[in-house]
This record gives C-alpha cells, structure tokens and sequence, in this order.
C-alpha cells in the first residue's frame, strides 16, 4: 500500500486543476453572503419606513430575508457543487485506487433504503433516509462495499395552541461495511452490543435475551460482557463464532466502538459502525493542496478497507474457495 505522501506526489497535478475552483466558490460563496445580508437589512429598513405596524414589519422583513437566503443559494450553490464533484471524482475516486486498484467509488450513490432495514440492526421505522459515498471493491479473496447512511425516524409534538412540531431522531448515522465471509453458511446471526455500563440494565437484558429461543450464550466470558448474540441455528452459530473470530469481534469493537452491530447472513458480513464525522469529505475553507487533508482522506478509507485484514476474512481455509 502507498504511503499518502506517495499518493499526494501522484495525484498533485490533479490537486493543482481543482484549486482554482475552490478558490471561485469561496469568492462566490463570500459574495453571496454579502448579497444576502444588504437584501436583509434593506427589507427590514423599508418595512420600518412603510409601515409603523409591526405585522406587516414581520412579513415584509421575512419575505426579504427568504428572498436573501434564495439568492444566496443560487449564486454560491453551483459553484460550490462543481468544486464538491470535481473533488469527489478525480482526488477521492484516485486515492481509493490508489489504496486499492480494484476499488469502485461513486460519490452521489450509496447502500439502498431495504438493505440497510435487511440486515435487522436497527428495528425503528424509517422516515427518512439518505447514503453516499459508496465503495466497493475486492481485496485478496474478499469482495466488500461501504457506503455512508443517515437513517431517521420522527416525532410531533403539538403545543397548548395546537401548533404542530416535528422532531427528527437519528436512528443510525455512520458506515455500514459488507463483506462476502469466508466460510459458506445458510442461517442468520446477529451481535450487538450488550449494556454493560449500567449493573440492573445489563442483568434485565441477560434475562430477556435468556427467555428468547433464538439468543445463544458464548462461552467466551469476555465476549458475553460485550455482546449479545441471536441466531436461528445454534449449531451453525458456534461454527461460524470461533474462539478467534469471537476475540477478532472485541478487537474490532476496540478500534471501531462499543456501538458497533455485526451481522451473518447469506454467506455475508455486515457491520454497521456509528460515527458522527462526516467522513470522505474536502474542506472548502482548506487549499486543495494541503498534504494533511489527503493524509486524512487516506486514513479514513483505508480505515475501512483494514476491516478485512482485522476480521481475517481472507483465511478460507476448509471453506470457500
């Protein structure tokens, strides 16, 4: 794998393309700022002068402060996208080859609405949903794909007046990474994690899980305190549980958080791992040429590709070809 410098010397002239029109969509997102805030003050000043009635200060003030947020999302937004795209297709597209030659990167398309409610992680309705920034490639034996996703769900509220809110809840917001797994196997298997941190919380949760049919206890002690495990054959579960991938899980849960969720099914691997951060993204207000935005880049996908390095996906063993 190249070091980053490496990549930074190979993908500079692009950097030196692309500068240029970050620096335009600063200047216009400058100006359109500018812009909007005269129309805003100026409508605010004209509703005083027309009229001493503060109903109609409020609507004309308002319309003109609409006014001035259009205008200002027209007169930046464009060049703001073509810098975006521009990044996201030539720098992001060329750092993940340049990590992975087979990978496949498509920045505006991400992991579908029905697989994501597929892999059972999250139970909660979906009221709202987005992904992007969709990777896929093969690394050795192992074919994997990541992608973005912001799942949501909302709330409303309504007040002693009857005025209705609506409040959005994040159900999940980070990476979900799949990965072919490397042993064949036809029954289903999901990890979470279990509530260790408060003592009452944890010991009700082992209780209900201990009434479920479909919850299996590992004889991992560790593993246990972490996790919890369902599974519709327990068999195949303990077959696919190893010792080792069950001590390769708490490593996993160590470098990528307590909240991570794993899942078997159809011969796959899915995890889905929460982060907050925005992830594969370029800093308008940073120079294109700046080494540590490609260095972050760079450790941000091959976070992910290091999944399967870290699962020992690749050891196929007695199993798949």
């Amino acid at each position: 794998m190249l070091h980053y410098n490496q990549i930074y010397d190979q993908i500079k002239p692009a950097l030196n393309q692309i500068e240029p029109l970050r620096k335009t969509a600063l200047q216009k997102q400058k100006q359109a700022t500018v812009i909007a805030f005269f129309i805003a003050i100026s409508s605010f000043i004209i509703a005083i002068a027309a009229s001493q009635q503060i109903p109609i200060i409020l609507i004309i003030t308002t319309l003109g402060i609409f006014v001035a947020f259009s205008i200002y999302k027209y007169y930046s937004s464009q060049a703001i996208k073509t810098f975006h795209s521009n990044f996201k297709n030539r720098i992001v597209r060329h750092i993940a080859e340049k990590i992975e030659p087979s990978t496949k990167y498509q920045p505006y398309q991400g992991i579908p609405k029905q697989t994501f409610k597929n892999t059972g992680h999250y139970r909660t309705n979906i009221d709202r949903y987005h992904s992007e920034d969709f990777f896929e490639a093969k690394i050795g034996a192992t074919y994997i794909n990541f992608a973005e996703i912001h799942a949501e769900y909302k709330t409303t509220t309504t007040d002693s007046n009857g005025n209705t809110t609506t409040h959005w809840h994040d159900i999940f917001k980070g990476v979900m990474f799949t990965a072919d797994y490397h042993k064949d196997f036809n029954t289903w298997v999901t990890i979470k994690p279990d509530n260790e941190s408060i003592p009452i919380i944890g010991w009700l949760s082992k209780t209900f899980q201990s009434m479920s049919s479909s919850n299996i206890r590992m004889e991992d002690p560790e593993f246990e305190k972490y996790f919890k495990v369902n599974a519709g054959d327990d068999q195949q579960a303990r077959y696919l549980l190893t010792p080792d991938m069950q001590s390769r899980i708490l490593k996993l849960r160590a470098i990528y958080g307590t909240k991570i969720i794993l899942s078997l099914r159809n011969s796959s691997i899915c995890i889905t791992i929460p982060k907050n951060h925005n992830h594969f993204e370029p800093n308008i207000k940073q120079s294109t040429l700046n080494r540590l935005q490609i260095e972050r880049i760079t450790k941000e996908i091959t976070y992910f590709f290091n999944i399967v390095e870290a699962m020992n996906l690749n050891t196929r063993i007695w199993t798949k070809e």
